[in-house]
């Protein structure tokens, strides 16, 4: 079937000599997994001498084929298939490929739209180098149109190198936009197996080994021709990175000029929006001459100043920090104190760029300060620092949303080797650009949560970046003001996460983030995804339909992605649990083996609970008339279960055991 102009989603630009039978058999694996076979188009790149590959034709799917003279390049082939090409997407294949994944345009079809602008490499699982390089890498028209698709000078090798280290030097400057599918599978039917090779092929220099005995063998001559023509474009490389960066830049400020002529939109009157804090002082005075952007304003809150974790605070500050304005919102222990109203007042009469809004249970090292400016670039309103505890223990690297509707959050606490974006960020130490968040308030109808959540979802929504940064560590001691978990904070958690519903989740403000802004970072949609993904993939109506192959490879990389977030695997643990046990009532012996063996992939205390699940079902096969040794050991070894999961918390299990035991 021949295809017309009208553009479609995938281009697969396939070179392809004397192999029709491959030919074929490439594309009906593409038959058997495509969703949506009118969304694709296959552009053959053929020798003008190879007659058989000219007659090749296909009823279900749409072909273009160019004719090009015997010896072409790999280079100009695909430069041919991509000129012919009109799919927003183009992707380079080859005809030993057997594709295995179904449904595998809708799955790349789903993670493309995280990228509005349309820079991203698209790496599938080849079965043999995998991970390690983009064998069929699947690349925007946008981009190469931009700078190009590929080489001409590349004879045969190395044309996935190029792609491949362009999109590294992007993640090397900040641009992560590479992303590897595990288990979108086009095989790559093109090696042999390590026991095979005879000493001679052995031998060679270029001789690439997967990890399960296979072993890819490329023309020695060829591949050594164009290793030295890749070596020698490394500075283009760098030109044509640089090229990327400004369309993902361009299209972000074409974002942002939305948002700012919206709210332009909004003023009807010339005078009504100007305000005293508009304007910059800088005193000109030779002997009193300060910068107004090397000035910066410190606000810290506290409940009293004589505490003793209040005037370490203060010490450390003074000690560690020059030419700053500080202000001390002392409440005096009063009931009233508003912390959203006090910083309010703050940011109502700052003059200085720069704002450093902190609580009194945060202490300062030698630098702190330059390390939360260093971090400031064009994009970003707000600098987090990341937290340590009283143990030295990395406490706080950002926050991120549970996604349940609830407004549940948590911290991340792993280790970022450079500044990053957030979701959220805790307030006890901020540093805010007054020249980009100069009208953004604090919500003052929290009185105690939420507050900073809902700052950084203001901040985003104005079009600016929230980052937390590892060139700042500050130690944070935490609930030095209100006890955690006391019977006070529950309360004041609970009024305010309603607030936060109402205003964030309900009106769907939330949502609209999700979708409009954070879609543009990958790994803040990652973090919406996630439970999504757990939701769909174990969802209980449903998995019990799919084979176990499936399941494996889609809940591996769910652990995997949710390592970082510990809400996501306590979520994920807790479907697998309620997997093993319908599982194990329906007697279905192979899932509950499968499922324990991906929960035993997570940490120990998701196996205690599933112990405990399965406890509390026995505990109700026991009748009123049990023997007391029976229900002793029900509860002893639920106490048990409890003690390694919560330490000294089990003291409680084991007293509540004993009672129930004396009234059974």
């Amino acid at each position: 079937m021949s295809t017309d102009n009208t553009m479609t989603t995938f281009s697969l630009l396939l070179p392809t000599c004397d192999r029709v039978e491959l030919v074929y058999r490439f594309f009906q694996s593409l038959v058997d997994t495509t969703e949506n076979l009118k969304e694709i188009e296959i552009i053959l790149a053929i020798d003008e001498d190879d007659l058989a590959s000219q007659d090749i034709i296909h009823n279900e799917l749409q072909l273009k084929k160019v004719i090009l003279p015997k010896g072409s390049t790999m280079g100009n082939l695909n430069r041919a298939c991509f000129e012919a090409s009109c799919g927003r997407y183009v992707m380079l294949v080859n005809d030993d490929i057997i594709v295995r994944t179904k449904g595998w345009d809708r799955a790349i079809a789903d993670v493309l739209t995280r990228f509005e602008d349309d820079v991203v490499l698209i790496h599938v699982n080849d079965l043999l180098f995998r991970e390690k390089l983009p064998t069929f890498p699947m690349l925007s028209r946008k981009s190469c149109l931009e700078i190009g698709i590929c080489a001409p000078e590349y004879q045969r090798y190395r044309i996935d190198d190029h792609i491949y280290e362009i999109y590294n030097l992007l993640a090397y400057l900040g641009y992560k936009r590479i992303v590897y599918l595990p288990d979108v599978i086009f095989e790559h039917d093109n090696y042999a197996l390590r026991e095979s090779l005879d000493p001679q092929q052995k031998l060679q220099s270029q001789v690439f080994k997967s990890t399960d005995h296979k072993v890819y063998l490329p023309n020695q001559q060829i591949i050594d021709k164009d290793e030295q023509f890749f070596q020698s474009t490394f500075e283009q490389r760098k030109i044509d990175a640089l090229k990327l960066i400004n369309l993902i830049d361009s299209h972000r400020m074409h974002q942002q000029q939305i948002v700012h002529e919206s709210l332009l939109r909004d003023l009807r009157d010339s005078f009504s929006y100007r305000k005293p804090q508009f304007i910059g002082q800088v005193n000109t005075s030779s002997s009193d001459r300060v910068e107004v952007k090397d000035k910066v304003t410190i606000a810290v809150v506290t409940s009293s100043i004589y505490k003793p974790h209040a005037r370490r605070c203060l010490a450390q500050l003074k000690r560690y920090t020059n030419d700053f304005e500080l202000i001390i919102l002392d409440n005096n222990g009063t009931k009233d104190f508003n912390h959203s109203r006090e910083i309010n007042k703050v940011l109502d009469i700052v003059k200085t760029d720069f704002l450093v809004i902190m609580d009194d249970d945060v202490f300062v090292e030698d630098g702190w300060l330059q390390g939360l400016l260093k971090s400031v670039d064009d994009r970003t309103g707000v600098v987090a620092p990341m937290h340590k505890d009283r143990r030295g223990r990395i406490s706080f690297s950002g926050v991120y949303l549970k996604g349940d509707g609830l407004g549940t959050h948590a911290h991340l606490t792993d280790l970022p080797n450079q500044p990053r974006v957030c979701q959220c960020l805790c307030s006890a130490l901020l540093l805010i650009d007054m020249r980009k968040c100069r009208e953004i308030r604090f919500n003052d109808k929290y009185k105690k949560y939420f507050l900073d959540l809902d700052y950084s979802l203001k901040v985003w929504e104005a079009g600016h970046q929230i980052i937390c940064t590892p060139y700042t560590t500050v130690t944070h001691i935490g609930g030095a003001t209100l006890p955690y978990r006391s019977a006070k904070a529950d309360l004041l958690f609970d009024r305010d996460s309603q607030i936060f519903i109402e205003n964030w989740i309900s009106s769907g403000r939330l949502a609209k983030i999700e979708a409009e802004i954070w879609r543009q970072f990958m790994d803040l949609y990652l973090a919406v995804e996630i439970p999504q993904r757990i939701s769909r993939v174990l969802d209980t109506n449903e998995v019990f339909k799919q084979d176990s192959a499936n399941i494996l490879n889609h809940v591996t990389k769910l652990i995997k992605d949710s390592k970082p977030f510990s809400l996501f695997e306590e979520m994920l643990a807790k479907q697998l649990v309620k997997c093993i046990l319908l599982s194990e009532d329906r007697g279905m012996i192979e899932k509950v083996k499968l499922f324990e063996s991906l929960l035993s992939l997570l940490e120990p205390r998701f196996q205690l609970e599933l112990t405990m699940k399965r406890l509390d079902i026995q505990k109700e096969h026991l009748s009123q008339n049990s023997n007391s040794i029976q229900l002793l050991s029900y509860y002893l070894t639920r106490a048990y279960c409890i003690y390694r999961m919560y330490g000294k918390r089990s003291l409680l299990g084991l007293v509540m055991g004993f009672l129930r035991l004396r009234q059974a």
